[in-house]
Order: C-alpha cells, then structure tokens, then sequence
C-alpha cells in the first residue's frame, strides 16, 4: 500500500550550536492529512504456510470515515487524519539541513465498516509507521546585512 500525506510536525529541537548548527535531536507530535494513495492486495487459497491460486485487486486508496463491502466498489477507505510522535536526528550545516526521522502513528486510521447485510468482518486497526529524510536549504535574507 503506498498512502500519500501531508505532515505538520511541530518538534522540540536541540542542538550542538548556536542557531541548530551541528549535531541536532529532535521529538515532537504531528498532525497528517491523507491525500490519497493506491494499495495492491492478493487473496488465495491457504495450502501449508504458502498461499496459492486467487486473485490480485488493485485500486485507489481514498479519504472516508467507513469502508463499504459493495463489491463494485475497488476503492479503499482510510480516515483521513492521523496524529502520532516523530522522533529524529540531523546535522545542521551553514545552512543546509539533513535530519532523518521516524514518525509512529497513535490514531487508528482504518474505516469502520457500514453495517450491510451479511457483513461478518471487523474493521482493520491500521496505524502508521514512517521512515522520512529530510535535506533543507535555510534562506536568510538578512544573513549579510549589517544591523
């Protein structure tokens, strides 16, 4: 499943210098808005520990509260907000900045499922897990001016 979204993370960043020069370590939380995505998934039949035969569907990934079991329908729906805590390291250069992070969903983001007739299953529990790097040029227009 490759899921699209736009973070907002608010950190508490400290650092080796003056002016997040150096070496840095930074935690925080963040607010996430899904934008989309696509997902790929394979069912089959379950022989020993392998699966074998079935089908492979694929379709669109889209922003929804509950996930409906129509068939004609090959979309699948996750909530559109997410929060959860990023933690990171980086270095801070002149001005160029280079910072790794790990961002740990705490909100389930699986739709609920409408309750059709016949619908047996539970709503999934997903939540996000992300790996991000990050490289970032600082613009100063008042890095040469004289105060």
């Amino acid at each position: 499943m490759g899921l699209n979204y736009l973070l907002a993370p608010i950190n508490l960043l400290a650092s080796q210098r003056k002016g997040g020069r150096g070496g840095q370590v930074f935690v925080g939380p963040y607010l996430g808005w899904l934008l989309g995505g696509t997902y790929r998934s394979t069912t089959g039949t379950a022989y020993a520990s392998s699966v074998s035969g079935g089908t492979t569907v694929s379709g669109e990934v889209k922003a929804g509260e509950t996930y409906t079991t129509n068939r004609r329908d090959t979309n699948y729906y996750l909530r559109r907000l997410d929060a959860g805590l990023q933690v990171g390291v980086g270095y801070g250069f002149d001005a160029l900045q280079l910072q790794a992070s790990f961002s740990l969903g705490l909100r389930n983001i699986g739709a609920a499922y409408t309750p059709d007739a016949g619908n047996y299953y539970e709503a999934p529990v997903i939540k996000n897990r992300g790996f991000q790097l990050a490289a970032a040029y600082l613009l100063s227009p008042s890095r040469n001016a004289t105060h």
